[in-house]
């Protein structure tokens, strides 16, 4: 996803969440598919969607429903909070 000269450019990137849009890929996303992506790429942790924000994405329900258990991933989260 990240890429660089050298070994300190990817990082920096990563870093900073530079993220490229090459347009010859993302003009042939559906408008869900970019929004999905742009929520699982956000920087900041706070904007940044949950695992479980992200399966219940529309992009999901358009394209491929998967029967996915939810409290799952809500439990997965609650670990991390305490």
């Amino acid at each position: 996803m990240f890429s660089g000269k050298n070994y300190k450019e990817i990082l920096n990137k990563n870093t900073e969440c530079i993220v490229p849009y090459p347009p010859q890929y993302w003009a042939k996303l559906s408008p869900e598919a970019r929004d999905l992506a742009q929520g699982m790429l956000q920087k900041d942790p706070q904007r940044r969607l949950s695992a479980v924000e992200a399966l219940q994405h529309p992009w999901f329900s358009l394209n491929a429903p998967l029967p996915i258990d939810l409290k799952f991933f809500e439990e997965a989260a609650n670990l991390t909070d305490e």
